[in-house]
């Protein structure tokens, strides 16, 4: 399932208007961090994740991989060398 496909899933029980991804937790390596914003937030290249100026705007979820009932597809967002590249990883939804 593409980032864009579990957005639209996730819209239809949560009230947001985008959706990101962020690198795994230093702590956990098998977790990925899920965040939904109603205002467009940015990615912060320092500390490695997804950020706006409204605490209570946005919703945040850590949670392993193995968890998760889907495969997120995360492919499109990869750079030259494989890598996931998460400063692109958002998607907006209505």
């Amino acid at each position: 399932m593409t980032l864009t496909e579990f957005a639209k899933k996730l819209r239809e029980d949560f009230k947001f208007k985008y959706l990101t991804v962020s690198p795994k937790t230093i702590w956990q390596d098998d977790c990925i961090g899920l965040d939904i914003f109603i205002n467009k937030p940015w990615f912060s290249a320092k500390d490695r994740h997804w950020v706006d100026m409204e605490f209570f705007t946005r919703g945040m979820l850590v949670i392993p991989e193995s968890l998760l009932e889907i495969n997120l597809n995360l492919s499109e967002y990869k750079d030259e060398q494989g890598n996931i590249d998460y400063s692109k990883c958002i998607v907006e939804v209505e």
